[in-house]
């Protein structure tokens, strides 16, 4: 800005004080100085009487209390009254008290002569008009309900032209949220009859403004390119990573303008250069220009960089009673940065958080740790920053009740019993988390929030509220009818409540029949798992199950009747153990008749008691066992791991005998909002030291669960030879 703009500008601003003096201080001066003449030649006459004229909507009451409300605030002064002398500087006063109602366009005060030397004092009120209605004109892209529910101007208001700009005001903010930043609302009044009047909003809307380029001005260490990535929130209309942005689930789409989203990007860009040691970076103010069309927008935004920061020393400030808890060397162990790194602001902030939560694992909730940033950290002589962090542990804090709300169907029991906290205990962040996690590991809810209020009655109770959102439905009854090429028709059922009577325990009945075709098959199962039996860590289960499936491509049918009842433990917040017992009438038989009579028919098609033991250890971590994403905590990768080992041997009642040992590996990590990655290994190995080999059920085939695994081989084809 050149010498003759600041003049210019200068002279503008003094030009607008005068108008606003003018407009504040003359106007009514001049306006009352008007509405006294005929009272300043009566002045001294006794009032013979008091009236108000010119008002239909206002009460004359409230014109009166106003009045008096005037004598109170001037300590018993008299105010014009009955019998009491005219005075024009009271009359002067009274007036202004009722301009102050803002609800008159004009107040004056008449005289009127009366006998005996006396007068009647009248005010003289136009009253402002009243909105009989409003209108909106010009809005496609938000609808009428939707304005009048934000603007709350409803009909009957009194009039004012501030108020109407106010209200115009908020109409174009809404349509800037929206991305529509260049609409113009323009405010119509009409004059009605009965001093009423008709306010019409015209909007012109105009296409969401695009932002088409974006140039930074004074930027030497970074390109424009790697600023404009630093714009969270504004974007050029061009740009490749507008696909990922896309995947990010954005709502507002990117190069669309909006002055909020700018004014968050330009804070971020801050944080971007203090990332980088740039500790005296500043952002001027952002220019603005559009095209022709007003389709486009043009952003310049200056910057100066400043100089990047080393770190100094590192210190650790809290009194002598914080230290006893935890010591000082501790503490520095926590903080990442060292002396003679450059300064980074996610550093600091990790620190923060690593310290806050060391106090709060040994019960001090309360604790306050800040970064102190002032002159005396700041060395901007040798451009080094001494890192000094500020804690404030307070008092050691316990819990005091624990409250659970909006679980309407799961009982309090089984949220409490996933709980690794307890009334009285010391306050534990960790063990806290560590509950929530496992309350959303269950997946009965949809959201579980934890909200710590103040103890009414010990200052050193923290209470807790757990807050359940909403339940899942963990029921499912299907019924279906399905055809296919393999297996014609197939009818299925099932009935399963994974929080059966919200005991959080499972039943399973489900039933599955394919009378007709290549394959047939016949699929029944009932099966009952108690996790925390008698809220313990111990879990106890029991199935019963009946098998029917034919494979003609194989050459044999398999028929299994049986059970089997299994207990599990867990060891840790993540690891279990498992063992069962499963007996079970398995009949495999020829189906066709090219093995009927063969050698290896009599080996391999028999029937009998299997009875087997089977020892499993499991790891998981996951956020929900029936749609994993992730980890616990801050790990965005999840992992569900098992390892199981089955034995059955004449030792324990078995006609048949193998070893089998299987394993599966499952890690998960979210890529976007709805797309989880998810990495399975699997593989197992099955041993038999019987003459007989393997049975067939037990062995290894292409159709482990799933149909058609292996692309040109049928169910249970391959397999060993």
């Amino acid at each position: 800005m050149n010498h003759f703009e600041k003049y210019q500008y200068l002279l503008k601003k003094i030009l607008f004080a005068c108008f606003v003096f003018i407009v504040g201080w003359v106007f009514p001066f001049l306006s009352f100085a008007d509405s006294l003449t005929s009272v300043a030649s009566d002045q001294g006459k006794v009032i013979r009487s008091i009236e108000f004229r010119g008002y239909s909507k206002i009460e004359e009451a409230a014109m009166r209390l106003k009045l008096d409300l005037l004598q109170d605030v001037k300590n018993g002064r008299n105010i014009s009254q009955v019998g009491n002398p005219l005075d024009t500087k009271t009359v002067r006063e009274e007036i202004q008290a009722l301009w102050a109602m803002n609800e008159f366009d004009d107040v004056r005060a008449e005289v009127k002569d009366a006998p005996s030397d006396q007068v009647d004092l009248i005010f003289v009120v136009v009253e402002k008009p009243t909105i009989r209605k409003v209108l909106f004109v010009g809005n496609q892209e938000i609808k009428t309900e939707d304005i009048e529910k934000e603007l709350l101007l409803k009909t009957g208001t009194v009039y004012r032209p501030e108020l109407i700009r106010e209200k115009s005001e908020k109409i174009r903010q809404m349509y800037a949220d929206q991305g529509f930043a260049l609409a113009e609302v323009v405010s119509e009044v009409l004059q009605l009859a009965q001093n009423t009047v008709e306010v019409t909003f015209r909007v012109t809307e105009h296409a969401k403004a695009q932002v088409r380029q974006i140039r930074f001005i004074g930027n030497k260490k970074f390109s424009d390119e790697e600023l404009k990535e630093a714009l969270i929130g504004v974007h050029e209309d061009y740009r490749w990573s507008d696909l990922f942005d896309f995947f990010r689930g954005r709502n507002v789409p990117s190069g669309t303008y909006r002055q909020d989203y700018l004014e968050g990007s330009i804070q971020q860009l801050s944080a971007f250069y203090a990332e980088h040691g740039y500790l005296s970076f500043r952002a001027g103010k952002p220019q603005i220009s559009t095209s022709a069309d007003k389709r486009f927008i043009y952003i310049t935004l200056p910057v100066t960089e400043g100089a990047q920061y080393k770190v100094e020393k590192i210190d650790i400030q809290m009194d002598p009673i914080g230290f006893s808890a935890i010591s000082k060397k501790e503490l520095l162990a926590e903080v990442k940065s060292k002396s003679g790194d450059l300064f980074h602001r996610t550093q600091v902030f990790d620190t923060v958080q690593k310290l806050e939560r060391k106090f709060k694992d040994i019960g001090y909730a309360r604790v306050k740790v800040e970064p102190l940033f002032s002159d005396q950290t700041l060395h901007e002589e040798r451009q080094a920053v001494d890192l000094v962090f500020s804690i404030k542990p307070g008092p050691v804090i316990r819990i005091g009740r624990i409250e659970i709300r909006g679980n309407d169907k799961t009982r309090d029991k089984v949220i409490r019993r996933e709980l690794y906290v307890a009334e009285g205990d010391i306050y534990n962040q960790t063990l806290l988390d560590k509950s929530r996690f496992k309350l959303l590991q269950l997946d009965f809810f949809e959201r579980v929030d934890f909200v710590l209020n103040t103890n009414s009655k010990f200052e050193d109770r923290i209470d807790l509220v757990i807050s359940i959102s909403s339940e899942k439905s963990t029921g499912q009854f299907n019924v279906g009818v399905g055809f296919s090429t393999v297996q014609y028709l197939t009818l299925q059922g099932m009935i399963s409540q994974r929080n059966f009577l919200g005991w959080g325990s499972r039943l399973n009945l489900s039933a599955s029949v394919a009378p007709i075709g290549t394959f047939l098959s016949q699929l029944f199962t009932l099966s009952y798992f108690d996790p925390r039996f008698l809220d313990s860590r111990v879990g106890v289960g029991i199935s019963l199950n009946r098998n029917f499936q034919t494979f003609p491509n194989a050459t044999y049918l398999k028929e299994i009747w049986g059970g089997s009842i299994s207990f599990g433990y867990l060891l840790t917040d993540f690891l279990s153990i498992n063992a069962s017992y499963h007996l079970d009438f398995v009949n495999v038989r020829p189906y066709g008749p090219d093995l009927q009579d063969t050698w290896l028919a009599s080996r391999l098609y028999r029937k009998g008691f299997t009875s087997m033991i089977r020892l499993g250890l499991q790891y998981s971590d996951v956020d929900s066992v029936i749609l994993p994403s992730k980890g616990f905590g801050d790990h965005t990768l999840g992992m569900m791991h098992s390892l199981n080992l089955e034995i059955s041997d004449q030792w324990i009642g078995s006609q048949v005998n193998y070893l089998k040992l299987d394993g599966a590996l499952r890690f998960y990590r979210p890529m976007f909002d709805f797309l989880t990655f998810r990495f399975l290994l699997a593989g197992g190995i099955v041993l038999s030291r019987s003459k007989d080999g393997v049975p067939i059920p037990e062995r290894f085939f292409n159709a482990q669960g799933f149909l058609f695994e292996n692309r040109g081989f049928y169910p249970n084809a391959m397999g060993p030879r």
